[in-house]
Formats: structure tokens, sequence, C-alpha cells
């Protein structure tokens, strides 16, 4: 998989891709959606695996007729996920519709550890006790984080923890810090409250007042757990009321404030207040170092407030040293760790993904709606038109127009736009008409206007509404004009045309036909776009002629005209004609190409359409490469001079030996006519005949060109049949003789090879022999022939014995070995050896001392009339 660095968008992920984000951060993914209907589709996007991390809505994307667009899939992972891999897999739907190619897309979202919340600790502090305040004066309840904390909670805590502690929604209460020693005590009149589960700490230990800040819950957001400070409990003095210690919830915000004011809750008269050390300002801490386990809070029923005891022995359980208070507060003092409890972690939600995810939970949020304008790109974008607005377009072109829409209510309300017919289907289309509207957000409402090519120039009018669904609707009058456009194009009916040798005019026929909504004036002319002399392109320009060629046209100013109303106007014929001037002193063919166009007169862009440019050729061509006045004195010079026969006179079917003869082989068993073909080179105007003599017999042979067949008849094969072919000149008697032997098959298989009394391997195969490929069974044998030794290969004929009629079998060499000697077998060019029925033959091998190879090795290629054995080539080494 190709991991990709972190960037918030990407388009066409391709499958498999492994995208890396940071937990908390966006993630928008865009999809190629193209609509090859003709009618406007919705492509909506599902994602599957990623839980509540997905958008809430299925995206969704409306595509017009032929074009394309981007459907966009937000994916947001809260911020205290935990890191890893995450696949998960994208589904394209049409209308509802899986779409079949490329509607999967499988990838894998690599999550990075995110910003983790930081808690904040402050010092702890002595509260005087305080008696509950009137529930005018407290502040909102907060929800209490997943964290246990231990505090002293008025009435029935909300949840219960798993450890014996209890929490409580308390007042927010603020003392003044001094820099007496002893702390003051100030106690309220009080309602005699119901306190449960109270928290006794053991006295005597100086600590320092905290600071508390009344400040309004803060709403929960899903991506960030709010932090936490936590206000430890006061240590009062014997016989004095416990106080209850709130749990204040501080965003991030209210903790980088430098100094926070305090706020100071009303009191009655205060008793007696005894010296408050101190405190210094609350420090932010990152993350708190590991504390040792709770005091157990022990349960109580009484109905007073309970002494907090926070005796030493805890204190002793922190090995840190006790912070010194400061008389002046600092802006970024030194943390101090302090004793904290150990939180109770919440369990983990486990889904049905091969990992354990927390997704978390998120507000619901606007919903983003994609830019109508960026989705459906168009020539033209008008954005709310008033009542009669004039929209003006050409044929062909679109016009996007959109009205903005916004919801003012606490809920989501759907928008719509209709439109009411007064247009083709295929002039109008609701690209967006529907949209769904969060509270406070704002959205698009859209059509599409896209006049036909032939649209005539007028004016259209029509009417859109569009509002809130289930209401009425707003009604907008609008008038759609369609501006002239006046264009033409240009056909050829043949874009090439070619002459004889004698004429020197090359006619054209063309045509004119409107691609406008328009009646208009039209030029047509050849034109010249050829660069100038410098090399600078230049404007095309009317030409009339060049210096070996003149261009003339039936009629150049011409008129397109629709006979009536709603008619398309006839096509306007034209007839150029392409004429050659001077002589035309050498070659065989003569082309020259030039482009017409058709340019109407009010408008020399043609409205910015193609189609009225065509490029044409005209061709010329003759017999000889010179004038006639030239070529007939030359060739009848050639006829006497030039005359000649062919060369290189070969036979195509065969092979040729070693002494010029061709041997044709048989392909069927037993053909009483074999077919010979011959080939040769001669120039075009050669006048060549073709004589065959077989048997003392001369006769002609039908020629073409540069080949000619026949065919022979095979009569006595034993006898080595001979046939010779003469081509030569009708006007001289010089001629060129090849002689051509046949090589039929008459048996399958009756020829037996040995060394002597011990069989030979052959390696059988079927090779293509001559220019025409003539398939032939071979078979190839290795003999090693030592030198001052005589090999003895024995050619047995198996035929005439038992119920196997007597055949002869023949054999041609037609490739003597170079080094060897071989007696008793015929070898010579010409010569058959001749293997009677039930008869052997055998070839005596031994090395030509006198003319030994070059490299050792040579090679006896044998022709058979066994049409096993049609090709033998035996391979003979020399060895020592």
């Amino acid at each position: 998989m190709a991991s990709i660095p972190y960037q918030k968008s990407w388009d066409d992920p391709a499958s498999g891709t492994v995208l890396q984000v940071p937990a908390g951060e966006p993630l928008d993914l865009g999809f190629t959606c193209v609509n090859d209907a003709e009618k406007v589709v919705t492509f909506t996007a599902q994602v599957d695996g990623l839980g509540p991390w997905a958008p809430e809505k299925e995206p969704r994307l409306p595509v017009v007729p032929f074009e394309s667009g981007l459907i966009r899939v937000p994916i947001l992972a809260t911020a205290t996920a935990e890191p890893g891999d995450y696949p998960f897999t994208v589904h394209l739907f049409l209308n509802g519709d899986p779409v079949e190619t490329n509607g999967s897309i499988s990838l894998v979202m690599r999550l990075l550890p995110g910003q983790k919340p930081v808690e904040i600790v402050p010092e702890p502090v002595v509260e005087t006790p305080k008696v509950e305040t009137p529930k005018a004066d407290v502040a909102p309840p907060v929800e209490p984080p997943k964290e246990s904390i231990p505090t002293v909670i008025e009435g029935k805590p909300k949840e219960k923890p798993k450890k014996p502690k209890a929490e409580k929604k308390p007042e927010v209460v603020k003392e003044k810090p001094t820099k007496e020693k002893e702390p003051k005590v100030e106690v309220e009149e009080p309602k005699p409250p119901v306190v449960e589960n109270l928290v006794e700490v053991a006295p005597k230990i100086p600590v320092e007042e905290p600071v508390a800040l009344a400040v309004e819950p803060p709403p929960i957001e899903p991506p960030q757990e709010p932090e936490i400070v936590i206000i430890p409990e006061i240590t009062p003095e014997p016989d004095v009321l416990a106080v209850t210690v709130p749990v204040v919830v501080v965003e991030p915000e209210a903790i980088v404030e430098p100094e926070p004011e305090p706020v100071v809750e009303p009191e009655p008269e205060p008793e007696p207040e005894p010296e408050i050390i101190p405190e210094p300002e609350p420090i932010p801490v990152k993350e708190p170092e590991p504390t040792p386990p709770p005091v157990e809070e022990p349960k109580s029923k009484q109905t007073g407030p309970k002494l907090i005891d926070m005796a030493p022995p805890m204190r002793e359980a922190r090995p840190q040293p006790e912070p010194e208070p400061e008389p002046e507060p600092i802006p970024e003092p030194e943390p101090i760790p302090v004793p904290v409890p150990i939180p109770t972690p919440p369990p983990e939600p486990v889904y049905t993904a091969p990992k354990v995810v927390d997704y978390g939970m998120r507000e619901e949020e606007a919903e983003e709606v994609e830019d109508v304008a960026a989705a459906y790109p168009s020539d033209h974008v008008f954005a709310n038109p008033k009542e009669g607005t004039v929209l003006y377009a050409r044929p062909g072109e679109t016009i996007l127009v959109r009205f903005t829409v916004s919801n003012d209510q606490t809920g989501v309300r759907t928008y719509v736009l209709q439109e009411d017919r007064s247009l083709d289907s295929d002039w109008i289309a609701l690209v967006r008409d529907q949209v769904n509207i969060t509270p406070g957000g704002t959205g698009d409402v859209a059509f599409m206007l896209k006049p036909p090519i032939n649209a005539e120039p007028a004016s259209y009018p029509f009417s859109v509404s569009f509002g809130v669904l289930g209401k009425p609707l707003s009604n907008c009058f609008l008038t759609l004009t369609v501006q002239a456009a006046p264009a033409v194009t240009v056909a050829a009916k043949k874009t090439s045309n070619s002459v004889g040798p004698l004429s020197k005019r090359i006619p054209f026929d063309l045509e004119v036909v409107s691609a406008g909504n328009s009646d208009t004036a039209y030029r047509v002319a050849v034109i010249d776009d050829s660069p100038v002399a410098d090399g600078t392109p230049q404007e095309p320009v009317p030409a009339y002629e060049t210096p070996t060629w003149q261009y003339l046209f039936d009629k150049e100013l011409e008129n397109i005209v629709s006979p009536t109303a709603g008619r398309t106007p006839p096509p306007v014929p034209h007839r150029l004609t392409l004429q050659r001037k001077g002589t035309w002193w050498f070659g065989w063919r003569e082309k020259h190409t030039v482009k017409v166009a058709a340019v109407p007169v009010t408008d020399k862009g043609n409205n910015g359409k193609t189609g009225n440019i065509i490029s044409i050729t005209g061709s010329r061509w003759r017999i000889f490469p010179l004038p006639m006045f030239i070529m007939v004195p030359l060739f009848l010079i050639a006829l006497v001079l030039l005359g000649s026969g062919g060369s290189n006179f070969r036979v195509t079917n065969g092979i040729q030996g070693d002494d010029g003869a061709f041997y044709v082989l048989g392909t069927e068993a037993n053909q009483a006519q074999m077919d010979v073909k011959m080939r040769w080179n001669s120039p075009i105007y050669a006048m060549l005949k073709l004589v065959k003599e077989d048997q003392g017999k001369a006769s002609a042979v039908n020629t073409q060109r540069d080949l000619a067949a026949d065919k022979a008849t095979v009569q006595d094969y034993g006898q080595a049949q001979k046939t010779s072919y003469a081509l030569g000149s009708k006007f001289f008697g010089s001629s060129q003789k090849t002689d051509v032997r046949f090589v039929p098959m008459k048996t399958d298989g009756m020829l037996q090879i040995t060394e002597g009394a011990n069989p030979l391997t052959f390696l059988p195969g079927q090779e293509e022999v001559g220019e025409d490929k003539v398939k032939v069974n071979s078979q190839e044998v290795v003999l090693d022939v030592k030198r001052g030794s005589v090999k003895s290969l024995i050619f047995r004929n198996l035929t005439g014995t038992g119920r196997i009629n007597g055949q002869t079998i023949v054999a041609w060499t037609v490739r003597q070995p170079q080094g060897f000697k071989i007696n008793d077998f015929l070898i010579k060019q010409g010569d058959n050896q001749v293997i009677n029925p039930n008869a052997a033959v055998s070839a005596k091998i031994s090395v030509d001392e006198n003319n030994l190879p070059l490299d050792g090795e040579a090679v006896w290629e044998v022709l058979t009339t066994d049409a096993k054995n049609q090709l033998l080539r035996i391979k003979l080494r020399l060895v020592d």
C-alpha cells in the first residue's frame, strides 16, 4: 500500500492508499463522477468501517447529462481516538444503484497521535467552612468528567463511581487570599443541609486556600475533552463545619488567561477569620505525575457537614517537597506536583471492527453544501436574478442560474426549486432542485439553461419557483433570449481526385451547409496560411493562383436562407476546379493540396465553430516521366536499346542443388502432375518470353510480368526426368536457362537407413523450402567418422516383401559433404540412386585427406521419393 503524507483534501485516491491524518483533524475525499446518460442523475457516497467518523448524511451530487463532477466525502476522527490503521470502504451509488466500474474504493486511514487535553491542578489551599447558599446563587450544574474526583456532593450523586467516592454539583466558593498564617473562617447562616459521603482528613497541615472561578459550564465538544481543574478539600480547625469542595471544569481558553479575576460569593456576617496563606495562580499541568492511591472515603448518614481531615500520613505518601507560598504571583510559576486521585478509566466501546476504536461523540455540525458553480461549469453564471431579468445566450452555450437560500429557523429546513415547463426538457435542467439547510446556514438551488445548437434567435419567457418544502413557493419570471449566431460548414463529395495523363483540370464538388441559427451571406475561397519567408505564421488570406496552379470557383459569394420559419436552410452547391499552368517536365504523378474555407461575411470567426475549412488534394498521373513530345522518341530508343531478358531466374517452390538445378518435391502421394512456379527480375518495359523444353519438345509458357507457373507430368521418375525452362527477350536471342527435376512421393516409411547392422536414431522434423515455403518432411542424424576408417550406411527398400507391393525408391544428392568421400552411392549432381524393392544400397563414407573440412564438419543432403524421408540431412563429423 502507498502511504501518503497528511493533507486535508484528496481527489480520486487509488484503492489501497494509506492516508495519514492526525487525530482530530478533518480529511476531505473527492471522487470523480461522470454522467453518460441523457438525463440528470444523482451520485451518492457511503462510507463503511468508520462508524460515527463518517458523514452523518450521505453526500449527494447531481450531474447534468454528459458532464462530470467531484463528490466530496468529509471524514473526522475524534482527538482522543487511539492511533493506528483503520481500513474503510467508500461505495458510490448512481440513483441508488451501485456504480459498476470503480464503485468501491478500499482505503486505510492511518491515525496519528493528536493533541491530548491538559489537566490543570492547582495547589491545595485552605478554604473556610461555608454552608450551602440558596439555590438562586448556585452556579449551573456541571456534568462530571470521566475521571472520578473525590469531592463533597450535596444530595444524590448523578453517577455512582466504582470506588467509594461521592460526587456533587457544588457551589463555587472563593476566598480572598491574605498573607496571614492562620486561616480566617467565614461561616454563613446555613439551612441544615443533608450531606452524604463526606471525607475526613486529618488537620494540622498548613495548606493554601484555592481560588475557585465561577464559570459557565462549557459545552462538551466531541473532538476534545475539557480540561479539569481539581480543587482539593480544605483542612479547617476542629469543631468547624466542613465546606463543600466544588469541581470546576474550565475550557482551555479559560486556563490560558494570565490572572483570572476572583469571584466572591456574598456571605453573611463572618465569624473571626483565621489567617489565610496566600495561594499561587493555578498552574497548567500537561500530564499529571503518578500519585499514590487515594484515601478511601467512609460513607456517613449524618445530616450535617463533616470535617475534612487531611492527615500527615497522606502528605507523607507523596514523595515531594512541600511547596512554599510566594508572596506575589508570577506569570509562569514552576509546576508544583500535588496529590491527585487515580482516575478510573471509562470502559472503551468495542465495535465489530478488528480494532477497538473510541469514536467519541460529535455535535451536529452544519452541513457543507458544495459550490454549485464549481460542480457545474458553464459559460455564464447568474446569481439571484431579479424578477424580469433577461438571460442572453448563444445556441449551445450554458447558463447557470442560482438562488441563495438561508435558514433562520432552529431546525433543518428543505428548500426546493421548480420550473413551469415553458421550456423544453433539453433546454433547462434542475441541477440542484433540493437542498437541506441547517439552522443558521445558507445554500443554493440552481438550474441550468442550454439552448440547442439549432435554436432560433428569439425570446423565450419562463418562470421558476423556490422556497421551503411544504410551503408556498416564491415565483420568479425570467426570459431566455437566444442570440443570432450565423455559421456555416463546408464539405466535399471527394476530398481527393485524380485525372489521367492528358488532362490539366481537376474538378471538385463542394457543399455549404448552415451551422448556425440564422440566415447569412458567406464567401467561399481557397486560403493560404503558410508561414512567411522568415517562418512567422500569418493569418489565412484568400488565394487565387500560384505559379503552377489556378483556382476557379463557379461562384464565390452566396446566401444561405431558410425557405420558411422553423425550417433548416438547404445546402448550397459549389464547383472548384484546380487548373494546371505551364509544362509538367518530370514525374509520373503530380499532387497539389489546398485549403477551402467558407466564412460568413458578418462573422469572420464563424461564431467560434469549426468545420468551415477543409483540405482537398488533386493529382495528375501519366505513363512516362516526361512530356509526351519527349517520351515518344525515348520510348522508341528504349525498345531497341533497353529491351532485354530477365535476370535471377529461379524456381520458387523447389530446392536448388549445388549444380544450379532445382528439385521440386511432391506434396501429395503419387502425383501425376507437379507444379513449377518461377520468378525473375526484369524492368517493367521488358518484353519477355518463357519456353519449356521437355524430352526434346519446346512449348511456350504464359508469363505475368515477373512470374510464371507451369505443370509438368511425372513420367519415369526412376530415370531422373528433367525439364528445362528458358527465359529471354522477344527481340533478342539470348536467354537464361534453368533445369528442373521432380521428386514425387511414392512410398511412406519404406526406406530404412542403418549404420551397418546398427540402427540410427534420426531426428524427425518438418521444414519449409524455397521462396514459397513448401513444407517437406525431414530426417536429421549426426555421424562421427574417424580418420582412416570407413563408415557404411545401408539404404534398404522395405517394399516387395510379404504383402507389400514392390516400389522403387529414388534418391538425389543435392549437397555433397566437403572433406569426405562417399563410394558405392551415386552422388554426382543430376545422377539419381535407385533402390529396388527388397534390396539395399551401401554408401561407404571416409575422410578425404586431401580436402579436410575446415571445422571438421560437413552436411550430406539427400532427397528421396519416400514421404517420411523426403529430405535426409546427414551431418558428418571428423573425430580423431
